[in-house]
């Protein structure tokens, strides 16, 4: 083969290649969007949120960050993205109610376009989330009060260890911190049975709460 029949022959695989790649993301996005349009009626939220569903989904293919994660979760995470910026409340168990997925499974992704997008709006505070949680492992009124200072003391300390991120989450290791610094509480498995939450997420966050207040000789 000539040096220019070669030239040739590496453009038309280089064109090839690319529309391949671009027909890849074009069924991942058309996919996408009929999951978000299912999820989007099943939870009867406005079309608005659909839509910005959809371009949130378009965008993190288009950018990669859908990279790693399946198309439902995508979806589903991109649902509750987009209800968060239009500051609708949305709790992600409701989100799980209506697709296959887990609550551990939604929270990496929804993770990856909150900190790609700074999607911020419409978060629930940890607190809200605190008294129904505490009540729910029925805890002491002593065990309650603990972590509500804990979760104050650590928003003071280092703001991003408790807002911005999933508030049950952050209460549940809150709950287990309270009791490591008390002496008593409930274990983790509790914890995260009652909160719908992965023993993980409670590891993760209890930790992370103990550090930023000054208390690593607590964590185990």
């Amino acid at each position: 083969m000539s040096a220019e029949r070669q030239r040739q022959f590496s453009r038309m695989q280089k064109h090839h290649q690319r529309a391949q790649t671009a027909s890849s993301a074009d069924k991942s996005i058309r996919a996408g969007s009929l999951e978000i349009e299912r999820i989007r009626s099943a939870l009867g939220l406005p079309e608005n949120v659909e839509e910005t569903a959809a371009m949130l989904f378009k965008r993190a293919t288009k950018d990669g960050v859908l990279y790693g994660w399946s198309i439902e979760r995508m979806a589903a995470a991109c649902v509750i993205g987009a209800a968060r910026m239009a500051e609708i409340p949305l709790p992600m168990v409701k989100v799980v109610e209506v697709t296959q997925e887990s609550k551990c499974s939604i929270r990496g992704p929804l993770q990856d376009l909150q900190d790609e997008y700074n999607i911020q709006g419409g978060v629930p505070e940890p607190r809200e989330y605190l008294p129904r949680i505490a009540s729910d492992i029925d805890s002491s009124n002593n065990l309650l009060e603990t972590a509500r200072e804990l979760l104050s003391t650590a928003a003071d300390a280092e703001p991003t260890s408790v807002h911005g991120k999933d508030p049950v989450c952050v209460v549940s290791g809150a709950l287990y911190a309270a009791g490591r610094i008390r002496g008593d509480g409930p274990d983790q498995r509790e914890i995260a049975s009652a909160a719908q939450v992965c023993v993980k997420s409670v590891r993760t966050h209890y930790k992370n709460l103990l550090r930023v207040t000054g208390r690593e000789h607590l964590i185990d």
